[in-house]
């Protein structure tokens, strides 16, 4: 992103090894392996009082371990729906934070199916068990509709939970059409570039024909 400047070391998420800890620390030790959040850098200094750090035992992969932080960025979609048994879920977005909260949504109980652009992200989606389509932004609708044979026993059918992974207001936009009555959309991904739109017949699309839909923040720091 251009924010980002090059040489660098990316990743807001880490597993690492402690080099050295402040005279007060009593919890922790030099050489303990912990995964922790950092802004995106080489080293970090972590407040083990306060900011997010927890030992990884001993024998746990350390590749593996990464995924902690990014399972609990990928449940807060979880905790803020209103999944039931039976639920048809859409996820748009099958990168890692999308694909685990495709897996929790199923977990949850809901019919689940993953939207991507990418083939490699939805051959992964599917092997971890998401049925998956490819996404295009010229014929959503049509495309994920047509994909699982969930949905193509009712042409009426809408999905009552859309999870949002990748951040696209104009993905978010475009999938409006899908919710279901009183159904709901949870933002997990963090809306980022500029996108153009008529807010009216947005805000008219959620107001209008009786579909009462709610928007859902899901932030990891809220929980």
């Amino acid at each position: 992103e251009p924010w980002f400047s090059l040489p660098g070391i990316p990743g807001y998420n880490c597993v690492g090894r402690i080099i050295q800890c402040g005279r007060n620390v009593t919890d922790y030790n030099e050489g303990d392996i912990v995964i922790t959040c950092c802004p995106h850098t080489q080293y970090v200094k972590v407040n083990t009082k306060t900011d997010f750090c927890i030992k990884v035992k001993e024998g746990i992969d350390l590749k593996y371990a990464t995924f902690v932080r990014m399972g609990s960025i990928a449940i807060t979609s979880l905790r803020v729906s209103n999944i039931e048994l039976g639920d048809f879920v859409c996820v748009i977005g099958l990168g890692i934070v999308g694909n685990l909260a495709a897996q929790f949504a199923k977990l949850q109980g809901g019919n689940v199916i993953g939207a991507d652009l990418d083939e490699k992200r939805l051959i992964l989606a599917e092997k971890c068990g998401v049925k998956s389509t490819r996404l295009f932004n010229t014929s959503i609708q049509d495309e994920v509709m047509q994909s699982t044979e969930v949905m193509k026993s009712s042409m009426e059918a809408r999905f009552n939970t859309l999870i949002d992974a990748s951040g696209s207001s104009q993905a978010i936009i475009n999938s409006l059409p899908l919710v279901a009555k009183n159904g709901e959309v949870i933002l997990l991904g963090t809306p980022r570039n500029k996108h153009t739109a008529d807010v009216t017949q947005l805000l008219r699309s959620i107001h209008m024909d009786n579909r009462n839909i709610t928007f859902k923040g899901a932030n990891e720091w809220t929980y």
